[in-house]
């Protein structure tokens, strides 16, 4: 699930691209979220509880940022902010100024 992202629907299904070195960190769009429940259910991490107030939480200690959560979402109410991450061979390039 790591490998691919949702990009967006289309006439012919949804269309997807392969992730790059990015991480899906998830936040939770309130006006959206119909409290169906399908990101609790199915996070593999158990990092979506329900608060006292019957909020749907993200639980970010628990959370290893799959996406698993934004991807199954059928409200499109969980957010993911892609973040790229370094890659091992640019890490150590240092830049020189002109």
């Amino acid at each position: 699930m790591k490998m691919f992202s949702k990009v967006s629907s289309t006439a012919y299904g949804v269309s997807t691209r392969i992730r790059d070195r990015s991480k899906c960190y998830p936040k939770i769009v309130y006006v959206a979220c119909n409290n169906c429940l399908s990101c609790f259910k199915l996070c593999p991490y158990n990092a979506i509880y329900i608060d006292i107030d019957d909020y749907v939480k993200i639980d970010y200690n628990k959370c290893k940022l799959c996406s698993v959560c934004s991807l199954i979402c059928p409200y499109g109410a969980v957010d993911c902010q892609w973040v790229p991450t370094s890659s091992s061979n640019q890490s150590g390039l240092k830049h020189s100024s002109l």
